[in-house]
């Protein structure tokens, strides 16, 4: 059974797919604030509904087929953080080459809404590699 917190975020993901900008806004805090790793080409502080479109819009661009999955979640009992393993995958808008990447993202929940995201990519050198159609050193 997933917590309320979890739910949040299970609901936020099903306007995410849905490109659903007015679902997004009921699950997003009016202060809502993002931050992705400045050295993707998607990275950034994004604050509320519309930074956090257009930071999307940056990732559907960087990426060729572009799904997601919740590995796991992890929720803070009593707390307001939960913590979700994520699997990205699609192809390199370059060469069209299978690209896999695992996130780490905490995101602070108040409320029912999604106040903060923090996301950790774990090879964020491979990554760019692909998306610059370059072969990861070993």
């Amino acid at each position: 059974m997933s917590s309320a917190k979890v739910s949040v975020l299970e609901k936020w993901s099903e306007f995410i797919r849905a490109g659903d900008r007015e679902g997004m806004a009921t699950v997003l805090a009016p202060d809502f604030v993002l931050y992705e790793d400045a050295g993707l080409p998607y990275g950034g502080v994004f604050r509320g509904v519309d930074g956090f479109l257009g930071m999307l819009a940056n990732l559907q661009a960087s990426w060729v087929d572009l799904k997601f999955e919740h590995l796991g979640f992890f929720d803070e009992p009593g707390g307001d953080s939960v913590a979700v393993h994520v699997r990205l995958t699609g192809r390199s808008p370059k060469t069209g080459e299978p690209m896999e990447v695992l996130t780490s993202e905490v995101f602070k929940i108040r409320d029912g809404r999604v106040l903060e995201g923090r996301v950790w990519y774990w090879d964020t050198r491979r990554l760019s590699q692909a998306m610059l159609g370059r072969k990861a050193a070993s």
